[in-house]
């Protein structure tokens, strides 16, 4: 195999363990929204338990505790949003804008245009570049999750904390 082979080979399997990383992300957020519903289920159980039930003194109050709960859900959706644009300035290594493997580059051209782009482009620079897109891609949404799952961990213990001042 030759050396460009070779490193075609690398960025290739790199480029397909970004794209699991990236993926992983996503599942992990609907996995966390579903058990943070569940959650909510058993703590608006033990609301209804305690004498008083789930009264909340007034509607700002109201409101507030919807945001408690919905914020969390809103967050760990916000994971899962897809990000179209791609701002290439944000990449630390960035030379040039190749964009053959999207296709990008190639709006508004004919398709012998294109493969004649395609047929001179330096596949290693643009897998480079995918893969630096990709690994902002999953630290985007790596701190995404955190937030959400930090949000969502406070607004339990705020939850719980009102049953046990008031319960």
């Amino acid at each position: 195999m030759s050396e460009d082979g070779r490193a075609l080979h690398f960025f290739e399997k790199e480029l397909d363990y970004l794209h699991a990383s990236a993926r992983s992300y996503d599942a992990k957020a609907q996995i966390a929204s579903v058990g943070y519903l569940f959650t909510i289920g058993v703590v608006r159980i033990g609301f209804e338990e305690r004498p008083g039930g789930w009264a909340w003194p007034g509607a700002p109050a109201a409101a507030l505790g919807l945001l408690v709960v919905v914020l969390p859900v809103v967050l760990f959706a916000f994971v899962l949003w897809p990000r179209y644009r791609f701002r290439v300035a944000a990449l630390p290594t960035h030379r040039g804008a190749p964009r053959t493997i999207t296709m990008s580059w190639f709006e508004g051209r004919g398709g012998r245009e294109a493969a004649a782009e395609a047929e001179t482009v330096d596949w290693t620079a643009e897998l480079g570049f995918e893969i630096e897109k990709l690994r902002e891609l999953r630290n985007q949404k790596r701190s995404r999750f955190l937030l959400a799952l930090t949000i969502s961990f406070v607004s339990l213990a705020v939850l719980l904390a009102r049953i046990a001042v008031l319960g």
